[in-house]
């Protein structure tokens, strides 16, 4: 009876010395993944931080916008078309755009791979800003970098208080006024990039104005050049997107 009640002590360590093992390697494993994902958000804050500070000058009493130099962008990585400042906000990165919408998905602007991705422009669309619309798309990081401060245009008293986005390309300065911002899905209206006819364009932007979360007393019309950002919202439903939308004025 002792010899047995031995056996099955021994077998009982053993296997609670082997499910410590496990829940050990699942412990660090799971360390190591966390620890990676925060050395990827740094990895990607010092790489743009580091473009804004090496290409990128402010305003200035003499000089009332940015001053951008795409050419050295460009030198980095042909596919850079502009820089995108958000008004007020911490959303001023360059632009991409790529042979289609994935590429850019996990690839950093200067070409190297990053779970951040880039900010970049729908593969359809100009890069002249002719089009009537543009899209420029960007990644909900949830350190709030690239589009993440996007979703802050959710409440609208920001809204009301932010109403201007820039991009800077090698065409000039192409200034937006706010006129829509409000939730949607991957499958809307709202990522229509070409309009046969004018009818179907003042549609798109009639709906566009109905679902804001603030009416911004903007006019639009159908001879307006408009600029959709789009993010993602990182809330369960995959689906899910937000977008603010301006009319070019400048």
């Amino acid at each position: 009876m002792k010899k047995s009640k031995k056996k099955k002590s021994s077998t009982h360590q053993k296997i609670n010395t082997f499910f410590i093992i496990i829940l050990s390697g699942v412990f660090l494993f799971s360390v190591y993944k966390i620890a990676m994902i925060q050395w990827g958000y740094m990895e990607a804050e010092r790489l743009y931080l580091a473009a804004a500070e090496n290409y990128v000058s402010p305003a200035t009493d003499n000089q009332d916008s940015l001053t951008v130099d795409l050419s050295a962008l460009k030198a980095i990585n042909p596919e850079v078309v502009g820089w995108l400042l958000v008004d007020g906000t911490e959303i001023s990165y360059p632009v991409v755009q790529g042979p289609d919408n994935d590429k850019y998905l996990k690839t950093a602007y200067d070409g190297t791979k990053s779970n951040a991705g880039s900010i970049f422009m729908n593969a359809n669309n100009d890069p002249a800003l002719t089009n009537d619309h543009t899209l420029i798309y960007g990644h909900n990081m949830r350190d709030d970098s690239m589009f993440g401060h996007l979703l802050d245009f959710e409440d609208p008293a920001y809204l009301s208080q932010h109403r201007y986005f820039t991009v800077y390309n090698e065409y000039g300065e192409h200034k937006y006024e706010i006129f829509s911002a409000f939730l949607t899905f991957s499958a809307s209206f709202v990522y229509t990039d070409r309009f046969e006819f004018s009818w179907e364009y003042y549609d798109f932007i009639e709906k566009a104005k109905a679902s804001s979360i603030l009416d911004m007393g903007v006019e639009v019309t159908d001879i307006d050049r408009i600029v959709t950002l789009s993010t993602c919202t990182s809330r369960g439903n995959r689906a899910e997107r937000f977008v603010v939308m301006g009319k070019l004025i400048q």
